[in-house]
């Protein structure tokens, strides 16, 4: 544990000269880059005509807010639900929550006390490129989802929880 936040705290003092050239160009690469709408549609169903359904919730930023495709059918969450169906031979029905541009803080803050079911089969979380992008420090980004895992168990104490992976971000 130690030698990660030695690492981290390295890092962090190599990288203090070049700070003003990052800033520069990452606010340059903000003013670029376009804005992708979030997909509508934030529920849905796959069914085919069996008898046994599982409910999927999902959780997190962009990747989960379908940024990028027109609805939720096209998202991850929709894509996922699809093979869920048709692999285990169920129905699928899914809720999304999901924001773009969100922090875990803030799906802790904002997204956590709007979701409404009172139970689910399976929660997916997709969260910690924002972060990444916005400094939020190790510890702290841990202590987040740590909490947010808890709120989730107390709420669905059944529900498996699964975390897509965060692309590599360097």
């Amino acid at each position: 544990m130690r030698y990660r936040h030695g690492k981290y705290i390295l890092g962090s003092l190599l990288s203090i000269p070049f700070l003003p050239l990052m800033y520069w160009q990452g606010n340059r690469i903000m003013r670029s880059m376009p804005m992708l709408p979030e997909a509508s549609g934030g529920s849905g169903s796959v069914t085919n005509g069996k008898t046994s359904s599982v409910n999927l919730l999902f959780v997190g930023e962009s990747t989960i807010a379908g940024v990028g495709v027109r609805d939720h059918q096209e998202s991850f969450a929709g894509n996922l639900a699809r093979e869920i169906a048709e692999h285990l031979k169920v129905n699928t029905h899914w809720k999304v929550y999901g924001k773009s541009g969100y922090t875990a803080q803030q799906v802790l803050k904002h997204i956590l006390p709007t979701i409404t079911e009172t139970q689910t089969d399976l929660i997916v979380i997709g969260l910690g490129a924002n972060d990444a992008f916005k400094l939020n420090h190790p510890v702290r980004w841990n202590r987040q989802i740590r909490s947010l895992i808890e709120q989730l168990r107390n709420k669905f104490p059944e529900a498996p929880i699964a975390f897509i992976s965060v692309p590599p971000i360097k």
